[in-house]
């Protein structure tokens, strides 16, 4: 008989911790969606495989929804985004910004928030939203920078813990650590995941997505 399908919301749970869209849903369709951690487990064990960032097979237990046209939302991503508990337009709306890329559209939902509703009513009126994500999240960084402003100062991020699971009591944590010894330098960055006793190179650190960061001053790098 015929798999089931990637279940929405641990894919999207996957996704957003940094980890390549195809391959999580292989993930889910070789664990029979029975958990995140499951996953990522045969994530970090197969994420070398030369074939891990292709599609599913036909009937392997995707969905084969496609692309969707042009100017509209992949109903497919839609539904994921929605299966977070964000809005049907909200969801739309992130995969706009985000040229329907799933993974930024996540990170996009959860990093404007607090602002959705405005921006909601700017795209309904024509105002097509943020303009870009870049601008608008440089922006609060300054505002928030400019807030805790107590002490002058440069700092790099060397580090951060996540977390996947409903609840800080369960679930199962993760730490991505930049190994480089040149943090003033993005293009040196050199980002590794931390998973028990595994250890793999991450290319897409969900950094949005921690709640434990480690940084460095800027003059231990000069």
């Amino acid at each position: 008989p015929p798999r089931r399908p990637p279940d929405a919301e641990l894919l999207v749970q996957l996704v957003s911790m940094g980890f390549n869209e195809n391959g999580c849903k292989k993930a889910l369709i070789a664990v029979q969606n029975a958990g995140a951690e499951q996953a990522m487990q045969w994530v970090l064990e197969h994420m070398e495989d030369p074939d891990f960032a292709e599609p599913p097979a036909p009937g392997a237990g995707a969905s084969g929804a496609g692309a969707a046209g042009a100017g509209a939302a992949d109903p497919e991503a839609v539904s994921m985004l929605c299966s977070m508990g964000f809005e049907q337009d909200a969801a739309q709306l992130a995969l706009k910004e985000c040229n329907g890329n799933l993974e930024r559209a996540a990170d996009w939902l959860f990093s404007h928030a607090a602002e959705l509703p405005s921006l909601l009513e700017a795209a309904n009126q024509g105002g097509g939203g943020t303009g870009g994500t870049g601008g608008s999240r440089a922006s609060r960084a300054d505002e928030i920078m400019a807030e805790n402003d107590a002490e002058a100062g440069e700092y790099f991020l060397r580090g951060f813990i996540s977390h996947i699971g409903r609840t800080t009591t369960g679930g199962h944590y993760l730490c991505h650590v930049n190994k480089s010894q040149d943090l003033a330098h993005k293009d040196k960055d050199h980002w590794v995941i931390f998973n028990d006793r595994k250890v793999a190179h991450s290319k897409n650190p969900p950094f949005e997505h921690g709640f434990v960061y480690v940084f460095e001053r800027a003059d231990l790098h000069r």
